[in-house]
């Protein structure tokens, strides 16, 4: 079920929070809905003063990613000396 858009003035921290849900499901980098999240944030609060909103906003947590592991092949090459 596709919502209408909906004018700034109007929303709502469900509308936030949904919006972000939708970036989350369709794979958006973590540090792309940060941005997109921080600039919503800056906009309802600052330039059109919303003080409606909950205080503070819920962040989605950051994704951890886990560390590049060499095979004992690859370590054993880089330990080899080098051939002239």
């Amino acid at each position: 079920m596709a919502q209408s858009p909906v004018s700034l003035q109007f929303v709502l921290a469900d509308h936030v929070y949904t919006y972000v849900l939708k970036l989350i499901e369709a794979k958006r980098s973590h540090s792309y809905i940060n941005l997109t999240l921080s600039a919503l944030r800056f906009w309802l609060l600052e330039v059109a003063r919303r003080r409606d909103l909950p205080y503070p906003w819920t962040w989605p947590k950051k994704e951890k990613k886990l560390p590049v592991v060499l095979s004992p092949q690859e370590v054993l090459s880089i330990f080899k000396p080098p051939q002239i």
